[in-house]
Parts: C-alpha cells; sequence; structure tokens
C-alpha cells in the first residue's frame, strides 16, 4: 500500500527462501557437483554470513532458515560426517545467536507494542484461552491454502492437484527435501503465529513458501504436457507462460490506471503517493497555515515527509481518537484562515462529511496517485432573511 518504490523485506523473505537451501545442499555436499575444498569453504562462509544477516533482514526468513537447518541435522546424521557436522554446529550456533540478538534489540519490543498489535489485531492469530488442536488444524490450513489462492489467483484448484502430482513425480532422491521446503516452515511459521508473535494472513508476509509451491507445480505441468511428447511438454509451458503473462498484464494495467479497490491492495501493491502529495501540500501551505494529515496517510507521512510539515497535526494509524483530532482541528479554523488537508482517496466520502458539519468548505488543489490535497476555509454564515 505504500513504500512501494523501495525494496521490502517480502522480497528477501523470497531470496532467502531459495538461496538458504541451495547454498545447504552444496555445503553438505548433496548438490550436482560437489565443491571442491576452496569452493566449499567459500559457499560455507557465504552461508554463515546469510543465516547471520537473515533475522536483521527479514523476519519471514527465519522460516525457511530453521527448516534448512532442521535438514541439515538429519542429513549430517544419515551421513555420519564429523566435518560436515561440525560445519554444521557452527552454522546453527551463528544463526541461533543473530536471532536471539534480533529477539532482544528488536522483535521483543515491537512484538509488545500496543499499537502494533492493535494495528495487526486482524492477522494476529495468538488463540483466547489457551491453544487446543482445532487452532492448530485451522492455523495449518490458513498456510496451506493462503499461498495457493494468492500465487495462482482464480486457478489455484487446478494448481493445488499439480503441485501434489509435481511432488510425485520429483526425483526420489530430493523428493522429501521439496516437501519439507513447503512443510518445514509453516510449521514453524504456525507456531510462532500461535503465539502471537507473527501475522498470519497476509499473505506478502508468506512469500517463503513459493518456491517448493513453484517447483511442485512446474514439475506437475511439464509431466502433464510430457503425455503429448515432446510437443506437449512445449505446449505445457507455452500456457504457463500465457497465463504469467496475462497476470502480469492485469497487474501493470492496474497500476497504470489507479483505481481505489482497497481489498486489491497486496494483489497488485497500490501506491498511495504521498511523497507528491506533501510536495503539493508544502508548496500550497504559506508559512503557518495549519495542515491537517489524515489517519490512514500518517504512515506513509512518517516514511516520506523527510522533515517537511513538521507542524502539522496527525494521528498515526491505527488511531481510534482521529474523528476527535479532525473535529479539533476544523473548529480552529477561523474566518478567513485557510488550512490544508492531505488525504487518500479511501478517506474522501468520510470526510467530506466532517468538514461540512463542522461548517467548513473544501475544494481540491492537487492531486496524486490515490491521494489529494484539499484546502479549508470558514464557510460563512448565511445572511438572515
Amino acid at each position: 500500500m505504500y513504500y512501494s518504490r523501495e525494496l521490502k523485506s517480502y522480497e528477501l523473505d523470497l531470496l532467502f527462501a531459495v538461496a538458504l537451501p541451495l547454498l545447504a545442499l552444496r555445503v553438505l555436499g548433496r548438490g550436482a557437483d560437489a565443491p571442491n575444498r576452496a569452493a566449499g569453504a567459500a559457499t560455507f562462509t557465504i552461508l554463515l554470513a546469510a543465516l547471520a544477516a537473515a533475522p536483521w533482514l527479514s523476519f519471514g526468513a527465519v522460516f525457511p532458515a530453521v527448516a534448512t537447518l532442521a535438514w541439515g541435522w538429519l542429513t549430517c546424521w544419515q551421513q555420519r560426517d564429523c566435518c560436515a557436522t561440525r560445519r554444521w554446529l557452527a552454522a546453527t550456533m551463528v544463526f541461533g545467536l543473530s536471532l536471539a540478538v534480533t529477539v532482544q534489540v528488536a522483535l521483543a519490543t515491537q512484538a509488545a507494542s500496543p499499537r502494533l498489535q492493535l494495528l495487526w489485531r486482524l492477522s494476529l492469530f495468538a488463540p483466547q484461552g489457551g491453544i487446543h488442536l482445532g487452532q492448530v488444524a485451522h492455523a495449518l490450513g490458513r498456510y496451506a491454502t493462503i499461498p495457493m489462492q494468492y500465487f495462482f489467483i482464480r486457478l489455484w484448484l487446478v494448481a493445488t492437484g499439480l503441485a501434489i502430482l509435481g511432488l510425485c513425480v520429483w526425483p526420489r532422491p530430493h523428493r522429501p527435501l521439496l516437501a519439507w521446503l513447503f512443510v518445514g516452515p509453516g510449521v514453524a511459521m504456525v507456531g510462532v503465529a500461535l503465539a502471537g508473535r507473527y501475522l498470519l494472513g497476509e499473505v506478502r508476509l508468506l512469500l517463503f513458501a513459493a518456491p517448493p509451491l513453484l517447483l511442485a507445480v512446474g514439475a506437475g505441468l511439464v509431466w502433464v504436457g510430457s503425455l503429448g511428447g515432446r510437443a506437449g511438454i512445449g505446449l505445457a509451458m507455452a500456457v504457463a507462460v500465457a497465463v504469467a503473462l496475462r497476470w502480469g498484464g492485469i497487474a501493470i494495467a492496474h497500476r497504470l490506471s489507479y483505481r481505489n479497490q482497497p481489498n486489491r491492495y497486496f494483489y497488485y501493491d497500490i501506491l498511495h503517493d504521498v511523497d507528491a502529495l506533501t510536495a503539493e501540500t508544502v508548496a500550497l501551505a504559506r508559512p503557518g497555515e495549519p495542515v491537517l494529515i489524515s489517519v490512514c496517510a500518517s504512515r506513509p507521512y512518517l516514511f516520506y515527509g523527510r522533515g517537511r510539515l513538521s507542524a502539522a497535526t496527525m494521528c498515526v494509524e491505527p488511531c481510534a481518537d482521529f474523528p476527535g483530532v479532525a473535529d479539533e482541528f476544523l473548529a480552529r479554523i477561523g474566518s478567513g484562515q485557510r488550512a490544508w488537508l492531505l488525504l487518500l482517496d479511501e478517506e474522501r466520502d468520510l470526510l467530506a462529511k466532517a468538514i461540512d458539519a463542522a461548517g467548513v468548505a473544501y475544494r481540491e488543489r492537487a492531486t496524486a496517485r490515490g491521494g489529494a490535497v484539499w484546502e479549508l476555509t470558514r464557510r460563512q454564515a448565511a445572511p438572515p432573511s
């Protein structure tokens, strides 16, 4: 919904979910080519760096990291390789220490924040009255279905069938690993979600589930295509490319022609250009003229404000007191005085009613993607008849 022009942690979730298992396969000698000593040392160093950085760069990366480490310990036990075991012990210790420091420095404070708990109350999955099997089953079911419905939209049932088929036809030696790369992070995430420390419901926070799902669906699609020989495989891949291009085209078209659809924000990553709206407000407002930043614009403004409009009135979302804050702001607008409102499109109707009720007139002076700047003036009382 905002920060859409900056690198986000969600993309890093996906990166770590791909990189960590690949690095682990190389370190433990299970890749396509066993690395030589120098290459093996370099790969191990990269793995350690990735495990140390993951908790600091992306909370979601913790789950594929935990699953990868668990798989590595099983591999070490099967191989009875002392060198591999020592390396994996070092990797586990590096990750564990990094995660412990992250919890103390950042996670514990954030998790205990009343404002964040209020903001994400609909996505927090901590059950009331303790955890029971029904809660666990429900959480696991959500983890299994939400990513499929997001990644494959209307074709998610077809994709689910292809994923199951793809897992069945995946090369036997790596079949358990492919399944574990989806199941393992999910088990870890559900455990944390049930403790009220991770959001189960926001699809962007589950991108680490994408790599194994895409691999399994791709394998299933190729197997179905192979029933028609090489031409069938080519046709299957062409269908996949066509579907991907269509979805990509829809997403691009949605971004190019902004439409206010709050229920589609995280499908199409809608950008409210609060940066441009802030610049417009600075250009329009004279020194000393009061400015109100709407509640939905407040959090993006904290990111894009960069010292501009520092005297503006604002109540950071979530803010149950915003109606009162807005009414008080409107009441302070005197006769002949101008004030300014920076708002997002979805707030237009509600704020217009509040402004009318306060006896204030408004007119739109600037717009940018997803929002506007309104000039506010006190309405003159009608002369007595």
